[in-house]
């Protein structure tokens, strides 16, 4: 069975898995430009990452966990609880000074793909997103680099997490250059 699924009990209802996610809340969401914009692609980054993932921090108790995902300076700052637990949360502090200049190289190549989307041709909107999608990747395996030894997880859920960082960067007081998201359907 895939990691990223949740198992299914005897009256077949899902419950979640020892090493998973269930709950995620972002600190450092205070106000930046497009903050109505920048609030959905929080909201959807941490669905994506709740909905499928591998989370277990090294040396802490079993899960499913809930999880409080900050930037403190240069670090991306986890609190975690087991769900079942009234325990002190564990505090996992992970260094991503060396992620800076990928996540502003990702921001902007993002910034490119939204601007292409209106205006560019298909072939050329594909190989900015092929861009994209690299960096996305390049930084989820140094973000899965920079875990280790601190918390186990799959290069999926490293991806995701990786979203979650520069989500956080943009909301964060770390001088980016404001981009424009994406619009959504229907959005002015």
């Amino acid at each position: 069975m895939p990691t990223g699924f949740p198992l299914m009990s005897a009256s077949g209802v899902e419950r979640p898995r020892a090493d998973q996610l269930v709950r995620v809340v972002l600190g450092n969401t205070g106000t930046a430009h497009g903050a109505t914009e920048l609030a959905r692609e929080r909201q959807l980054a941490v669905q994506d990452l709740v909905e499928c993932n591998r989370f277990v921090p090294e040396n802490g108790p079993p899960g499913p966990y809930a999880a409080e995902i900050s930037l403190q300076g240069e670090r991306m700052l986890f609190l975690i609880t087991p769900v079942d637990s009234d325990s002190e949360p564990t505090r996992v502090a992970v260094p991503v000074a060396d992620l800076t200049g990928l996540v502003r190289d990702y921001h902007a190549i993002c910034q490119s793909y939204y601007d292409a989307l209106q205006r560019a041709s298909v072939g050329k909107i594909e190989a900015i997103d092929m861009g994209r999608r690299a960096l996305h990747d390049e930084g989820a395996g140094l973000l899965a680099e920079c875990l280790k030894g601190r918390i186990a997880t799959d290069f999926d859920t490293a991806r995701r997490l990786f979203t979650l960082l520069s989500v956080l960067y943009l909301t964060a007081d770390m001088r980016f250059v404001p981009i424009r998201l994406a619009p959504r359907p229907g959005a002015r």
